[in-house]
């Protein structure tokens, strides 16, 4: 029988481009043509627009299964470059912009707010940093509270490089990553939650950064 591989590229087999073709869409719009990005079956919802779904499919495969022109492609569209401007007609027809007549604004996800506050502080280090802790690490479970937890967790801390950067294993989540719906580590996650937390605990978060200083 034929390998995985063979059968996951298989042009005869269309699962695999539409999966990342809406998984791009995702990231550039914020919500995929499928909104379930980790379920196409039976119990996953529709594609809002499966003709499109399709075409980027086919020509993504036809283009030599090339992320950078499949973003090209998508981002020089009239869909991604519209504004967020809303009429009254348009949100009684489509409150929830499925048929993407407008930009819809979305939340910063937690490594931009990050890269963000220490760019703005002037803090952050655009260049790549030199090794990981990660690295050192023996291929065991590590504990939440053992002392290699505590070096990962003192090493993001001081980190201000990007947060594309800092270490990420498995239950170990960075503190200035955490407060922000980030993806849990022990899971796949095609899609983050958006959660609405208590001011004062997001707040906290940011006074108890050690990138974070306030001047009055």
């Amino acid at each position: 029988c034929a390998l995985p591989i063979y059968w996951l590229t298989d042009p005869e087999n269309p699962l695999t481009s539409r999966v990342m073709v809406n998984r791009v869409w995702l990231h550039l719009f914020g919500r995929g043509l499928v909104k379930t990005p980790d379920n196409f079956g039976t119990t996953g919802d529709l594609p809002s627009h499966p003709e499109l779904l399709d075409h980027l499919a086919r020509q993504f495969v036809a283009q030599g299964w090339s992320v950078k022109t499949l973003v090209r492609q998508i981002v020089l569209s009239r869909a991604y470059r519209l504004g967020s401007e809303t009429t009254s007609q348009h949100l009684a027809l489509d409150p929830d912009n499925t048929l993407v007549w407008r930009h819809s604004p979305r939340r910063l996800e937690a490594e931009e707010l990050r890269d963000a506050t220490l760019a703005i502080a002037g803090q952050l280090v655009a260049t790549r940093p030199e090794g990981s802790p990660v690295s050192q690490l023996k291929v065991i479970e590590i504990g939440n509270n053992g002392a290699e937890a505590k070096k990962l967790a003192e090493f993001a801390r001081a980190s201000r490089h990007r947060s594309l950067f800092l270490p990420l294993v498995r239950t170990q989540v960075p503190q200035s990553l955490a407060a922000w719906d980030f993806a849990e580590q022990g899971f796949v996650t095609g899609s983050r939650d958006a959660t609405t937390v208590a001011p004062q605990d997001r707040k906290s978060t940011r006074l108890n950064s050690s990138h974070l200083v306030i001047s009055y």
